[in-house]
This record gives C-alpha cells, sequence and structure tokens, in this order.
C-alpha cells in the first residue's frame, strides 16, 4: 500500500483481532489443486416485502474453499417516517368472511395452512365512543394464543377490510400489521399473542361505527405450522397516547 491511512490500520487491527481469537478456523487448500478466483452474484432489487430495500448475494470461490456473505442496498422506507399517514385502499371487492362470528367457537382453533378471513364483533361501547374517548382509549384487535414450533420460521400478515385475494401494500390502511417469529435453535412450541390497536386505523376506512370488521390473516412462512388457538377479538385499553400498536 503507497498510500496507508488510519483506516487501513484500524482494518488490519480488526482482521489480527479476529485471527488471535480464532486459531482453530481457517480455509484447507488442497496442495494440487487450482487456486482460481470465482465469484457469482445475483441482486434482488427493492424485493424485500416491507422495507423495499435491495437483497445481493454474492458467492466467492478460492479454489474450491467458499467465501461468501449476503449484504443488502439501504433505501428510504417511507412509512416509518413520524409525519407518514397511511392512506386508504378501498378495495372495490372486500373479501366476504370465511368464518363468521356466530361460527368462531366451532372453527377455533384452526392451523394456519392459507389466507383465512374472520369476522370479529365489535362490542358496542367500542362503536360509540366519542372522540374524546378515543383519545383516551384504544380500540385493540387482538389474537390471544398462537402456538408454532421455535425451530420454525413464521410470518403471517394482518389485514382488515380488505380484499384477501389480493391484499393491500404495507402503506395502506387496511394493512394491520405482521407477526414474525425467527427461527431458533430449540423446537419446543412458543405460546404468544398479537395486539395491535385499530382506532384510527378504522376512522381512516370510514368502518368506525361497523358493527363488525373482516379480520383477513395471509399466511406468508410456515405453512401448516402455526395453530391460531382463539379466534380474534376487539376490546378497549386504556392509551396514553391515543393510537398505540403492541406486538406481545
Amino acid at each position: 500500500m503507497h498510500e496507508p491511512r488510519k483506516h487501513h490500520f484500524d482494518t488490519a487491527r480488526r482482521l489480527l483481532h479476529y485471527l488471535k481469537g480464532a486459531p482453530g478456523q481457517g480455509l484447507l487448500f488442497s496442495s494440487n489443486g487450482p487456486l482460481h478466483l470465482t465469484a457469482y452474484c445475483d441482486a434482488n432489487w427493492a424485493r424485500r416485502p416491507f422495507t423495499r430495500s435491495s437483497d445481493i448475494g454474492y458467492y466467492i470461490f478460492l479454489g474450491r474453499p467458499f467465501l461468501g456473505t449476503t449484504t443488502y442496498q439501504p433505501v428510504d422506507i417511507p412509512w416509518i417516517a413520524p409525519t407518514y399517514k397511511p392512506t386508504p385502499r378501498f378495495p372495490a371487492n372486500k373479501t366476504e368472511p370465511q368464518v363468521s362470528f356466530a361460527e368462531l367457537s366451532t372453527k377455533f382453533p384452526a392451523t394456519l395452512d392459507s389466507t383465512i378471513s374472520v369476522e370479529v364483533a365489535r362490542p358496542e361501547e367500542v362503536r360509540n365512543q366519542s372522540d374524546a374517548e378515543k383519545a383516551k382509549l384504544e380500540e385493540m384487535l387482538v389474537i390471544r394464543r398462537i402456538e408454532f414450533p421455535a425451530n420454525v420460521p413464521v410470518r403471517f400478515d394482518v389485514y382488515v377490510n380488505d380484499d384477501a385475494s389480493s391484499p393491500s401494500e404495507q402503506d395502506k390502511s387496511e394493512f394491520v400489521g405482521s407477526f414474525v417469529h425467527v427461527r431458533h435453535r430449540h423446537g419446543h412450541i412458543i405460546k404468544t399473542k398479537l395486539t395491535s390497536g385499530i382506532t384510527q386505523l378504522l376512522e381512516d376506512l370510514g368502518d368506525a361505527k361497523d358493527g363488525s370488521v373482516v379480520v383477513t390473516l395471509v399466511l406468508r412462512n410456515g405453512e401448516g405450522k402455526i395453530t391460531i388457538v382463539d379466534s380474534p377479538s376487539s376490546f378497549l385499553l386504556a392509551s396514553l397516547t391515543g393510537a398505540c400498536n403492541l406486538w406481545m
């Protein structure tokens, strides 16, 4: 290096620190094998479904040993900005519930192996809130018992009053949120719940006075591994900030 700088020195120190801490690791090269450098790259621009960032995967071979990594290209995410407000989609074909309110007790527990739409009744005290009450009490959509193996990656998206055959993008008001679990080593059964505030969402959709809403769960990962033990329901919860989202 004909023009060394401080960042070159810092990089060398980090490399030496790693080598000192991992003396048993390394790459094995055959004494008679070729040492040709081969690289493969695959770029999926803006393919991440939530952040719209770009995945870039590349694989590098020096002879036969493998060197590789995956990175992503950061992009602006407008809908996480404090001033951003989602806009309603108002789909032309709102989904009719596959499970009506009257059938909830006979349809759950249910295994989530495809998209399912459920009618959720809203209590009268929820529908008749004044603006002052809405500032203090948040209407919550809750799925109380979700069960799945810890060693399976799972994800499903939640929508309210949307077209289940063609769900909205994440920047639309009909999109409530996503339930995501990253795979763990152990296979024990995780039991958890999902809770999310929907007061402002229903205001945006013009459905705040409706007696029920259609909640759609769209499976993304974990087909046949997720059990919804209790049906979705709606209730009021004291809120210090008005609209709030809780994922538990």
